[in-house]
């Protein structure tokens, strides 16, 4: 697609039916690896052209940009502004945004510290995903021998694997 659509009409390709929600930290220098800003800048110049096309289409709130201003390469999906979105959009029933921001807020290096659960040393820092505000939902961890739905013997075996689907796409007439 980056050969033939910039991120204008890329990101435009989804109005006006679909609504689109770029989340992201300021900080995040994985995306942002110069850390001054540049992308950031660009990415919210974009919106803003986007934005126009939404409005022509008469859907003007079709795309937002947010930024979490000391945030790094973290887990935007579950954070309280996320699920605003989402909230203010579809309308659940017995859903408001008031209910909504009664619901605590847990830091997710913390929670994974309760779980057990240790990451990369890129992302396991405060600036990445241990420092994510997660909404707490009361969701527990779950091991990968209870999440798994491959046997032993089956893991690696060609028929679960991508490279045995991407064999057989090439093999096949």
């Amino acid at each position: 697609m980056s050969q033939i659509l910039d991120w204008e009409q890329y990101l435009s390709l989804a109005a006006p039916h679909c609504h689109i929600l770029i989340m992201n930290g300021g900080a995040d220098v994985i995306i942002d690896r110069d850390g001054y800003g540049h992308a950031w800048r660009e990415t919210h110049t974009v919106v803003d052209q986007v934005t126009t096309v939404y409005m022509a289409l008469d859907n003007p709130n079709g795309i937002r940009c947010w930024l979490e201003p000391k945030g790094g390469h973290r887990p935007y999906f579950v954070h309280p502004a996320a699920l605003e979105w989402l909230v203010e959009l579809l309308s659940p029933d017995g859903w408001t945004i008031d209910r909504l921001r009664q619901i605590p807020v847990l830091n997710f290096g913390q929670w994974d510290d309760t779980n057990g659960i240790v990451f990369e040393q890129l992302y396991g820092t405060a600036l990445h995903q241990r420092g994510a505000t997660v909404v707490d939902m009361q969701i527990r961890y779950l091991g990968r021998e209870k999440l798994a739905v491959l046997t032993e013997q089956e893991i690696g075996q060609p028929q679960y694997t991508l490279q045995g689907w991407l064999n057989k796409l090439t093999t096949e007439p």
